[in-house]
């Protein structure tokens, strides 16, 4: 399963009232200080001070309670973006601000059942927008992986065309295996 974290609500005052209830009782910080500290040193220090077991929603303020599960104003078009993949909330909360987790099946990712492999038949100097498909294209190598947005010629099923200076920028050449997405 593939986790997505949602940044949580936060007031007028970009204030967390779930971090407010919960979590400054566990760490004397202010949410963004604790946030900065995870994101830059990881996140074992949570695991070590926040309660193990399940937190009751009933010990904490409505004002907390409103905001669980509920996505920050500026991740509302991140969210749709995930659900639109094929990601869902099932009901489980970041530790900090409540926001939403979305998860999905990594066999379920719309991007993923819809990525293919091709073999690149041949470089092209040019090519006409009527002939190609816009498509996120990566050279599929473990190291010096590179990914792009180019237009790709099909010239089969499994066989393609992209042009020269595309394959230069990916790194590869003619009979080269890439992993194609194409975009609606």
């Amino acid at each position: 399963i593939v986790f997505a974290e949602i940044r949580g609500w936060l007031n007028e005052n970009e204030k967390s009232p779930f971090w407010q209830n919960l979590g400054e009782k566990f760490f004397n910080l202010p949410f963004a200080r604790a946030d900065f500290i995870s994101a830059v040193n990881g996140s074992q220090f949570i695991s070590d001070l926040m309660p193990r077991f399940p937190v009751y929603l009933e010990l904490l303020d409505q004002e907390a309670v409103d905001v669980v599960g509920k996505s920050h104003k500026d991740s509302i078009a991140a969210r749709k973006l995930l659900e639109h993949e094929g990601f869902s909330y099932q009901g489980t909360v970041d530790i900090f601000d409540a926001g939403p987790v979305m998860e999905c099946e990594r066999a379920n990712i719309a991007s993923i059942k819809n990525a293919r492999t091709a073999s690149i038949s041949s470089l092209i100097s040019q090519q006409s927008d009527n002939e190609a498909t816009l498509c996120i294209v990566s050279n599929r190598k473990l190291t010096d992986y590179r990914l792009i947005l180019a237009k790709v010629s099909h010239s089969n099923g499994e066989e393609v065309s992209i042009l020269e200076k595309d394959a230069s920028v990916l790194g590869v050449s003619v009979g080269a295996q890439i992993q194609i997405l194409e975009l609606r």
